[in-house]
């Protein structure tokens, strides 16, 4: 269905981040709803203690989407890391075989790959662990 236009490609990312809270999104909708019952019978600690939890939840569900969605990404962009080091090999065969020596492929092509890749793979790195 991707390959055909009917899903874009973030779909399945976007309903796998939405799974991933799910379980705490209704915690935190029971909790809620507890809390109202037992502040309707007068329980005020017990409902604080709950909308609290439901808080809680909530702020969980939300954290497990984004480190889903961060981990999808994190996927794609190693992917395309991959695909930059197999084109800084091939730019070092390239300046090879027109004559230049590795220090020169180094010094004209190289080095700015070699920055690039550096970036990505912190980038990945950070995504994929969740640290920002």
């Amino acid at each position: 269905m991707v390959e055909s236009g009917e899903l874009d490609e973030g779909f399945l990312d976007r309903l796998k981040a939405r799974t991933a809270g799910l379980g705490d999104k209704l915690k935190a909708g029971a909790s809620s709803v507890g809390s109202k019952a037992a502040s309707a019978l007068g329980a005020d600690t017990v409902a604080s203690q709950m909308a609290d939890k439901s808080k809680q939840r909530t702020s969980d569900s939300k954290n497990k989407a984004i480190m889903s969605l961060r981990k999808n990404h994190a996927v794609k962009l190693k992917k395309i890391q991959q695909a930059l080091q197999k084109s800084m090999q091939e730019a070092l065969k390239d300046g090879r075989a027109v004559g230049l020596s590795p220090k020169e492929v180094q010094m004209i092509i190289f080095k700015d790959l070699q920055d690039i890749n550096a970036s990505l793979m912190k980038a990945i790195k950070r995504m994929a662990s969740g640290n920002d």
